[in-house]
């Protein structure tokens, strides 16, 4: 099941993509290794359940990742590293329940991450 894709080894499911390794349920990817259930992946591996993600590595259930690595359940992320739960950071590591580099509470993190979901959904 490979539609559309150039340089295409060891993967499944894969449409409109080039140079992918080891991954499966792939959308417009550029040189996406191990990776699976995601899109619009460029020069990064290891991601799982994620959307435009550029030159990263295991990142999962995230949005607009880049340079960065072990990033989990996170959204418009900039070279930082060791990151869950988080919205709006760069150069920053180690962190959990962070917007715009602010650490928050769980419950309060999660009110706010809400809101801003709904806001973006909604424009």
């Amino acid at each position: 099941n490979i539609a559309k894709s150039d340089s295409v080894y060891s993967s499944q499911n894969v449409y409109y993509s080039q140079d992918v390794l080891d991954s499966k349920n792939m959308l417009f990817c550029s040189t996406a290794v191990r990776s699976e259930y995601s899109a619009c992946i460029q020069r990064s591996q290891g991601q799982v359940y994620s959307i435009r993600v550029d030159d990263s590595n295991n990142c999962s259930n995230s949005f607009e990742v880049n340079w960065s690595k072990n990033i989990s359940n996170s959204l418009f992320i900039q070279d930082c590293y060791d990151l869950a739960d988080c919205m709006f950071c760069s150069h920053i590591g180690g962190k959990q329940y962070c917007i715009a580099n602010m650490q928050f509470e769980e419950a309060e993190y999660k009110k706010l991450r809400d809101i801003v979901v709904r806001w973006i959904l909604a424009g």
